[in-house]
Formats: C-alpha cells, sequence, structure tokens
C-alpha cells in the first residue's frame, strides 16, 4: 500500500502522499472495497502479458498503445480491472479458479483532471478497488501520461488525450445558449472518446461506462440495472426532474456497446453538432444518440442520486451511484454508507 501513495514522479501536487496517512491515523475506513479471497496471480500472469505482447509485436510507439490489462486477482464478484504498461492486443487468458461477476461485463472509464482532488480519489479508489475497479476493466483518461501508483500486478498509468483545461458554461435558455452551467467539456471527451473507440479493447464488454471521479459508483448494481438491455442498442437518462424531458447527466452515462459502435461509425457526424463554446459532453452525447444515432433512450431514476438533479441518502439501496463528493473523507463516509461496511 505504500508504494500506490509514493509520490510519481512528476506529480502537480506533492500533498498527495498525505492521503494514505490520513487514511491510516485519521479515519477508519474499510481496507478494501472488495473483499480479497484467495492469492494474486501476478507474476505467472504478468508473463503471459508479456508473452502476449512478444506474439503480437505491440511496440510502445503506437498511438494510444500506453494502456494494458491488469493481471487477473482472484476477488469475490469481480477479476480483470485495472490497466498499466503496454498494451496486449488482447487479454490473457483467466486463471485459476476465478468466478466472472453475473451479469454483463463492463467496461469503465473516468476522465482525470491532475494535481488536485480528483487524483486523490482515484487513488484512493484505485488502492480499495472501488469505483471502476470492481468493473471487468478500467481506464483513467488524463491529458499526460501519468502514473497513478503502484499495486501487486505493477505500475497504473492513465491513458494519454492531449487535452486541455475548460471552462465553465452558464446556462441559457435561448435557442443559441449554453446548454450547461457545469464544464464546457465536450472537446475533453472527444479526445476521450476517440481514445476508447481506437484502443479496440471496449468491444469485448456489454457496457461501457463513464464515471466521474466523485461519483460513489457501485458496479453490481448497475449490472442488475442494465441487465436486461445486454445486446440491444441503448443509452441510459438519468434524470427526470425537468419538464422538457429526460436528461443525461454526465456523473455516470451508460453506453450499450452497440450504441457505441453506432457512434463510432458515425462520430464525424456527432461532431458536426453545434457543440462548440456551449454544451457539456453529457449534452453533446444525448443530442448525438438522440438526433443522429436514433439510439433508443432508457430511463433510470435509480441510476444515479445526484444533487444537481434529485438527491438521495447513501443509505438508498436503489442507487447505483451518488454525486457528488468531492473530497476522498465525505466520498468514503458514502461508500461505507452504501456497502454498509
Amino acid at each position: 500500500r505504500e508504494a500506490l501513495f509514493s509520490s510519481p514522479s512528476g506529480s502537480s501536487d506533492s500533498n498527495l502522499t498525505s492521503v494514505e496517512e490520513t487514511l491510516q491515523h485519521g479515519f477508519d475506513f474499510p481496507s478494501s472495497c472488495g473483499r480479497l479471497r484467495g492469492k494474486v496471480l501476478a507474476a505467472s500472469l504478468a508473463l503471459v502479458s508479456v508473452a502476449t505482447l512478444a506474439a503480437a509485436g505491440v511496440s510502445a510507439n503506437i498511438s494510444n498503445s500506453n494502456h494494458a490489462i491488469r493481471p487477473v486477482t482472484e476477488r469475490s464478484s469481480v477479476w480483470p480491472l485495472v490497466l498499466a504498461g503496454e498494451a496486449p492486443t488482447s487479454a490473457p487468458p483467466p486463471a485459476g479458479n476465478l468466478t466472472q461477476p453475473p451479469g454483463p461485463k463492463l467496461f469503465c472509464f473516468s476522465v482525470m483532471m491532475l494535481g488536485g482532488e480528483e487524483e486523490r480519489l482515484l487513488k484512493t479508489q484505485l488502492m480499495k478497488r472501488c469505483s471502476i475497479f470492481q468493473c471487468e476493466e478500467s481506464a483513467i483518461l488524463s491529458s499526460e501520461r501519468y502514473k497513478l501508483g503502484t499495486a501487486e500486478w505493477g505500475d497504473v498509468w492513465t491513458w494519454k488525450t492531449n487535452a486541455k483545461a475548460v471552462d465553465k458554461g452558464k446556462y441559457d435558455h435561448s435557442k443559441d445558449g449554453q446548454k450547461t452551467d457545469s464544464f464546457l467539456n465536450t472537446p475533453q471527451f472527444l479526445l476521450a472518446w476517440d481514445v476508447l473507440i481506437e484502443s479496440k479493447r471496449i468491444w469485448k464488454f456489454d457496457f461501457i461506462v463513464k464515471v466521474d471521479p466523485d461519483a460513489v459508483f457501485l458496479a453490481d448494481r448497475l449490472r442488475k440495472e442494465v441487465k436486461a438491455y445486454t445486446g440491444q442498442a441503448v443509452y441510459f437518462t438519468n434524470c427526470g426532474k425537468w419538464e422538457s424531458g429526460n436528461k443525461l447527466y454526465g456523473s455516470l452515462e451508460v453506453f450499450s456497446t452497440q450504441a457505441i459502435k453506432k457512434y463510432s461509425d458515425k462520430v464525424d457526424d456527432c461532431k458536426n453538432l453545434p457543440w462548440k463554446g456551449k454544451w457539456g459532453e453529457d449534452y453533446y452525447m444525448q443530442q448525438c444518440m438522440d438526433k443522429v444515432l436514433k439510439v433508443k433512450a432508457v430511463h433510470s431514476d435509480n441510476l444515479v442520486a445526484d444533487k444537481r438533479c434529485i438527491p438521495a441518502k447513501c443509505t438508498n439501496w436503489h442507487k447505483v451511484a451518488f454525486h457528488p463528493f468531492k473530497e476522498v473523507v465525505t466520498y468514503f463516509d458514502c461508500w461505507g454508507q452504501a456497502t454498509q461496511m
């Protein structure tokens, strides 16, 4: 655990090492969000990964090749999780008597701003194996390739997007006004989706899930919520507050792989929508799904308890996610209430 919080080279925040000390001495958090069972198979599977890389001839210089599946770790309900090093063309096969989580397979990702609370949150989530790290595979994207930490399977790196900093919008009800009072972050996420699609790693999963770093996310609940739609081209709206219709709020975005395949096929048409300087990425994706791709929208009020829409207590067992919890302490307080740990 100490290695996970050693300050990575080039870190923009020297105080990040204090998170581990806070967790050890200041607060009584669970040691892991997923209970560990069995032994880690990192050593043998690392050899499998290296052999796969060699056979595939993957070069470290290939664009966006700075990601790879972690070796399998036996745990209750989850196995491959995080990404590190350089990517093989396919994941190593499961080893031992590992149990795959029931329900659809999830590829989950977060986009991280370097050098702040999002970095602290994701480092701690990694250490605790929480949030996106309970999906079958996960990725963290940032403007620079960045070592997030070191775990039992090796170093964990972000995927690079080359995105620039963005400003906040101010909602305007006029036809051509800004459609968000949050960040005008569509360019960042256009790049993020491009990187994910280029990686070709997302297609073997049933659903692709974008999770904000400050969203307390429970993957097992999502599997149950979306299972009936496996294999269909759908996306999920999650805010039913507004008279104008159900909205997609960006704290938790869920798309079937079939929906993102449609996006991949017609991405240029979506990028030609009038989003520049006016839309947040969630509004962009909803407009793209509805108006360009004609993907079916499925609404669920259970997806996220969001203070910007309809909040709920962290003890509400119907909710898949709770948002926002921007500090490590409040985040894991909510997690503890949600999981009763």
